[in-house]
């Protein structure tokens, strides 16, 4: 029985530590997620929004791991600027930084598909999550 313990503690382990992978398994299963998410939905309560950035944080680790989609970026990019005007601690630029850090190019190309202020100040907030992440805060 003992050597039944150790097989199953770490069955249970990788099952929790790679849960953020087992929410999406394509890119239409991320658009069909993220699509129903309005500018109402961000004012439903903190509760909410917390789901709503973990779509989003499920969403930007499988764009990690996998091909880029550019319509992927853009529906995780219009989400988090929802959730970015109703979040006044951003959480949304510390998750959407990885995602930024990877390929700037293409993050900024996916940028333009927001208007042009809104896309400065989500850019301005991963920035200076990048900072804060390399320097600190201060």
């Amino acid at each position: 029985m003992k050597s039944l313990f150790p097989a199953i503690l770490l069955s249970t382990s990788l099952i929790f530590c790679d849960q953020s992978f087992a929410a999406f398994k394509s890119d239409q299963e991320i658009l069909l997620s993220l699509k129903k998410y309005s500018a109402a939905d961000m004012k439903q309560g903190n509760d909410h929004m917390a789901d709503v950035l973990l779509q989003v944080n499920d969403a930007v680790q499988y764009e990690l791991t996998h091909s880029k989609s550019t319509k992927v970026v853009r529906e995780i990019l219009r989400v988090s600027l929802l959730t970015l005007n109703q979040d006044p601690t951003l959480a949304v630029a510390d998750i959407l930084a990885p995602l930024y850090s990877k390929d700037k190019k293409f993050f900024e190309n996916a940028l333009q598909s927001l208007p042009k202020s809104t896309a400065r100040t989500l850019l301005k907030a991963i920035k200076n999550s990048l900072r804060e992440e390399k320097s600190g805060n201060g």
